[in-house]
C-alpha cells in the first residue's frame, strides 16, 4: 500500500485565470499534458475555482467503487435542479437517494422507448433533412439539434419538439453556465430571453404531462411521462410533482447538447475519409433496404458502430464530472480531506498510447476483433463517465447516434471542406464544435418509400 502523504502536487498555470483558458479551448488534450507531468492526482485552478483532479483508468475504478459513500454533486447541481423545478433533480442527488431515484427513473431511460419507434424517428429525421440541398452547411450542430430534439421530444414524451430547440438550447446552456460551470454571470437568469426560453421549455413539459394524465396509452406507445406517471416511491406513493416534472425535463436535458454535438463530430469524422465513409454508406444503405430499420438491422452496422465509439473516444463532450468529497479519502498515496472539489477526468485514458495505440487517430478497427481495445483493462474507455451517476441515457444516446447517422449517410454524400483540417472544440460545460462545416455533395437516394408515406404520431 502506498504511503500516504500530504502533499497533492499543484499543475501551475497563470497568475489570474489558472487553468481556465486551456480548460476552455481544450480540456481533455489540457488534463492528458497535465496527467503526464503529474500523475493521477494533483491540483488546478480555473478562475477562482480550485480542484484537486483524479485521473486515469485507476482514478476511474477507484471512483466506480467508492464514489457512493465518499463523494456528492449536490453542491453542483443542486442550483440547477432548483431552476427546474426541484433541487432533487437526479444529478444533484447522491448516496441512497440517488440510487432510489435512479431506480424510479431507470424504465423512462429504456432503449425500448427509442426501439419501438425507429420509424417515426427517421420521419423525423426526415423533416430537417429534406430541406437540405447540395452545398455547404455552414451550422450542422443546429441541423443535428433540430433532428435529436425532435426525436427526445416524441420518443420520451410524445411530442416532437423541434420548433423549440433554440428556446431548449438557450434554456439548458444558460444554466449549465451559470449554475454548474460558473462560466457566466448570474444576471443572464433574469436576461428576458432566458426567462422566455424558460418558460416555453417548462411548457412544453407541463403540457406533454397535463396530456399523458389521464392515463395508461391505448393508442401510442409507452413513453418516458408515462412511466413517471406510473412509478412509485419505496412507500408506494406517487412521485412528487415538483421531481416529476424536473425530471420530464431530463431526457432534453442529457440529450439536446450531449447527443447532438456527438453526432455532428461524428459526420465530420466519418466523411473526412473517403474510404471509410464508403464502407459506412454500404453498411447504412443495407440497413433501410428491407424497410423499416430494427434493432436487429442495427446491430449489424457493426463498423458504424466501432466509427462512433472511436468518435466518443477522441471527441467525448463531457469528459470530466465534478464531485465534492463527504469524507476524507485516500488515493495513489494521497489524502484528500471532505469538502475538496474534484474534477474527475475520466476520459483521460482515451488518449493514452499505453491503451489506445497511435491515439491521435482515427481507428474504428480499434474496437472491432480481434483487437477491442476498449476491453484490454478497466477504466480505460469512459465516454459516459464512471460509477454510480454513469449516464443513465447511454443507451438511448447508442441508439440515436447510430440510427442518425446511418440515415444521413444513407440519404446524402456528404464531406469535410478541404481547408477543415482540425477541429476546434469549446467546453462550457460540454464539448462544442467551433469550426465546424460540412457540405453536402449529392443526394445518395431519395427518403425511403416507408419514410416518405410517414406517420401519424411523427407528423402531429
Amino acid at each position: 500500500m502506498p504511503k500516504v502523504v500530504s502533499q497533492i502536487p499543484e499543475a501551475k498555470g497563470h497568475w489570474i485565470l489558472g487553468h481556465a483558458r486551456e480548460l476552455r479551448d481544450g480540456l481533455l488534450d489540457t488534463l492528458v499534458a497535465l496527467y503526464r507531468t503529474h500523475g493521477p492526482v494533483f491540483q488546478m485552478r480555473a478562475m477562482r475555482r480550485r480542484f484537486v483532479v483524479l485521473a486515469g483508468a485507476e482514478a476511474n475504478n477507484f471512483v466506480a467503487r467508492h464514489e457512493a459513500e465518499t463523494m456528492t454533486t449536490r453542491h453542483h447541481y443542486e442550483w440547477f435542479g432548483r431552476e427546474l423545478g426541484s433541487e432533487r433533480f437526479l444529478l444533484a442527488l447522491s448516496g441512497d437517494d440517488h440510487r432510489v431515484a435512479r431506480r424510479i427513473l431507470r424504465p423512462g431511460y429504456s432503449k425500448a422507448h427509442i426501439t419501438r419507434r425507429l420509424l417515426s424517428l427517421c420521419i423525423l429525421a426526415e423533416r430537417t433533412l429534406g430541406r437540405f440541398e447540395p452545398g455547404p452547411r455552414r451550422h450542422p450542430l443546429d441541423d443535428v439539434r433540430r433532428i435529436v430534439v425532435d426525436q427526445i421530444g416524441l420518443a420520451l414524451g410524445n411530442r416532437p419538439a423541434g420548433e423549440m430547440v433554440h428556446d431548449l438550447e438557450r434554456a439548458i446552456s444558460t444554466l449549465l453556465r451559470v449554475t454548474v460551470s460558473r462560466s457566466a454571470p448570474r444576471a443572464l437568469l433574469w436576461s428576458p430571453r432566458f426567462l422566455l426560453a424558460r418558460a416555453r421549455m417548462r411548457n412544453l413539459v407541463r403540457t406533454a404531462i397535463a396530456e399523458h394524465g389521464s392515463g395508461p396509452p391505448t393508442d401510442r406507445p409507452r413513453d418516458h411521462i408515462d412511466d413517471l406517471l406510473a412509478a412509485r416511491t419505496p412507500d408506494g406513493e406517487p412521485l412528487d410533482p415538483a421531481f416529476l416534472e424536473a425530471s420530464a425535463h431530463g431526457p432534453f436535458v442529457a440529450g439536446l447538447d450531449t447527443v447532438a454535438s456527438t453526432l455532428a463530430i461524428a459526420l465530420f469524422t466519418l466523411a473526412r475519409d473517403r474510404a471509410l465513409r464508403t464502407a459506412l454508406e454500404a453498411e447504412a444503405d443495407a440497413l433501410f433496404a428491407d424497410g423499416p430499420p430494427t434493432a436487429a438491422a442495427m446491430r449489424k452496422a457493426r463498423l458504424l458502430h466501432a466509427a462512433l465509439m472511436e468518435t466518443l473516444r477522441l471527441y467525448p463532450v463531457t469528459p470530466v464530472v465534478v464531485r465534492t468529497t463527504t469524507c476524507p479519502i485516500e488515493f495513489e498515496g494521497h489524502r484528500i480531506p471532505a469538502g475538496q472539489d474534484l474534477l474527475v477526468a475520466h476520459c483521460v485514458p482515451h488518449k493514452l498510447a499505453e491503451y489506445f495505440p497511435d491515439p491521435e487517430a482515427f481507428v474504428p478497427e480499434r474496437f472491432l476483433p480481434p483487437r477491442e481495445e476498449h476491453r484490454a483493462q478497466p477504466g480505460i474507455y469512459a465516454p459516459f463517465a464512471v460509477g454510480p451517476h454513469t449516464c443513465l441515457g447511454a443507451g438511448i444516446a447508442d441508439v440515436l447516434l447510430l440510427l442518425d447517422a446511418a440515415y444521413i449517410l444513407h440519404r446524402f454524400e456528404i464531406a469535410v471542406p478541404p481547408n477543415l483540417t482540425k477541429l476546434e472544440l469549446r467546453y462550457d460545460p460540454v464539448a462544442m464544435p467551433r469550426n465546424l462545416r460540412l457540405e453536402i455533395v449529392r443526394e445518395r437516394h431519395p427518403p425511403p418509400p416507408f419514410v416518405a408515406a410517414g406517420a401519424p404520431e411523427a407528423t402531429a
